[in-house]
Order: C-alpha cells, then sequence, then structure tokens
C-alpha cells in the first residue's frame, strides 16, 4: 500500500508463483525458449483491493475440473494426443505475446473437434484476430512499437497459411493498422 499521491510505500510487496496444475500430457508440448523469462502477474491485492490481470484466464481453463476432480485438459489432452501436439504450443504462444483473451476461444475450438486435420490452421487464425484487436488497441495507446512486435509475431505464426484467403486478409489488417 502505498501514501496516496506519493510514491511512498507503507506495506512490502510480495509475489507468489502460480504452480500449474497441468502434467506431463500438456507439458511435454510446450516449447522449450532461450528467451529471458518473463512474468505475467495474474493478480494484484493492494489494500483491500484486488485486481485479476489476464494471465489468469489461462490459469483458470488449465484448473477446469470434471465431476471426478479430474484436469479437463489433462484428460483431453491424453484422449487427444495429436490436437495436444497442435493446441498447446499455440496456447503457449499467445501467452507470451499476451492474448489470454483468446485462450477461451482456442480452447472451445480444440475441445470441440473431432477430426484434428484443420485445426493447426484454425487455431492460428483465433491467435490472428485477437493480435489484430490488440494492435488496433495498442495503436490507439499510441503503443506503435508494441503492435509492431505483435504484427511481426503475428507474421511468424501465420508463415505456413500464409498463402490462405483469409489470413492474407487478416495479415494485411493487421499491418495497415
Amino acid at each position: 500500500m502505498r501514501i496516496p499521491g506519493t510514491k511512498i510505500r507503507l506495506t512490502q510487496t510480495t509475489l507468489d508463483v502460480a504452480i500449474s496444475p497441468s502434467s506431463k500430457y500438456i507439458l511435454n508440448h510446450l516449447k522449450a525458449t532461450n528467451a529471458v523469462p518473463t512474468w505475467h502477474i495474474c493478480e494484484a491485492h493492494v489494500a483491500m483491493t484486488s485486481e485479476v490481470r489476464g494471465s489468469q484466464i489461462l490459469l483458470n481453463y488449465l484448473n477446469m475440473k470434471n465431476a471426478d476432480g479430474n484436469s479437463i485438459w489433462d484428460e483431453w489432452s491424453f484422449r487427444n494426443p495429436k490436437g495436444a501436439a497442435i493446441l498447446w504450443p499455440i496456447v503457449q504462444e499467445a501467452a507470451l505475446q499476451e492474448l489470454y483473451q483468446c485462450v477461451p476461444d482456442l480452447l472451445r475450438t480444440a475441445a470441440d473437434r473431432v477430426d484434428m486435420s484443420d485445426l493447426n490452421r484454425t487455431l492460428k487464425i483465433v491467435c490472428l484476430k485477437a493480435a489484430l484487436l490488440q494492435s488496433k488497441v495498442l495503436r490507439e495507446k499510441k503503443e506503435t512499437e508494441n503492435a509492431d512486435a505483435l504484427a511481426s509475431w503475428a507474421d511468424i505464426l501465420s508463415s505456413d497459411i500464409s498463402d490462405e484467403p483469409d489470413v492474407i486478409q487478416l495479415m494485411s489488417d493487421l499491418s495497415t493498422e
């Protein structure tokens, strides 16, 4: 807590680490990275108020349990190893770009699939739409450097599907915002 109008702290800042409830069925699909670790805040508590941040969306979904008390996403990943190999790296990339708002759509899209043949394309389009919306917000805030970085990431993400008309349109919209 701070004295209002000043930067003088009355209480200390503490950080807790959120432990992922995920098992090997999810974790085995994540990509190792050489990037400097970035910590995303899930919740901030100041005095009597608290604020939930975007990364909490991912944790809430990973913590979802079925009637037996088992992780829904661990079981899904166990039953759908090919789908899990597609889904979790894309969820990881979205989280690294702080596009947590698309996590529910990514997971819902994967869960609803019986045929995984076009899952990669569909999930990437979900991410591209989220990136386009986030880019608009960043540009409105005059954070062009962050918006450009997001557009650059979207370009890499879409590289294997960049010749599809809807992807071409999304990338065009993203670069002209």
